[in-house]
């Protein structure tokens, strides 16, 4: 008999903290009874109660997945507790959805009436430098409108750049108009960039 739930004094079992182990041994031979029987048979469903506030689904591809199942099968686990576990981090996705869709809300209230238009010519632009694939994954990032109105301030620059210079009053040239420029639309970025600079300083006309 293990000393801790024997009582030297009485000469006794300790029957009150040997009952309480027994009921957790059983509760755990119960538990890994009811496993199934391999780590794949845990089925990729929430509880029975739980409601999800926007459509989740699983990959059952996903590593993490086959990750999970392994733990849980050495761990014992039945297939209601591998469902809690799956609520759990189901939980936290949707909170993380909730945050992003109230930023945007919020992003495009401060930029206005016109906030779809402007994220539409930002997107649009940095897609015409950098492509369309990196340029909307940028864009997917701005969750700010000082993210938004930093890139509209960035392809300024970018379209001025180089396509104006100083008098000697120390006053800009005015940059010239993209129309102005014969096959502008069908130029690359770094073609259009020289275009520019050629049609502010007197070349080219």
């Amino acid at each position: 008999m293990p000393a801790n739930f024997w009582d030297e004094t009485s000469g006794q079992v300790r029957a009150k903290e040997f009952t309480a182990f027994l009921g957790l041994a059983e509760a755990q031979a119960a538990r890994i009874a009811a496993r199934p029987e391999k780590p794949d048979g845990y089925a990729l469903e929430f509880p029975k109660e739980f409601k999800p506030e926007i459509p989740l689904t699983f990959d059952d591809k996903d590593p993490r997945l086959a990750e999970l199942r392994n733990f849980a099968h050495e761990q014992g686990w039945d297939q209601g507790t591998f469902s809690k576990v799956l609520q759990i981090e189901a939980a936290r996705h949707i909170a993380e959805h909730k945050a992003m869709t109230a930023a945007i809300a919020a992003r495009d209230k401060a930029l206005g009436p016109n906030a779809a238009a402007r994220i539409t010519a930002a997107q649009t632009w940095l897609e015409s430098v950098l492509g369309k694939d990196r340029g909307a994954a940028v864009i997917d990032r701005m969750v700010l409108h000082t993210d938004v109105e930093a890139l509209e301030d960035l392809q300024k620059a970018f379209t001025t750049q180089g396509a104006a210079s100083f008098n000697n009053n120390g006053r800009d040239r005015q940059v010239p108009q993209t129309e102005e420029i014969p096959g502008y639309d069908n130029m690359s970025f770094e073609q259009r960039r020289a275009a520019q600079w050629n049609r502010a300083n007197g070349q080219n006309r």
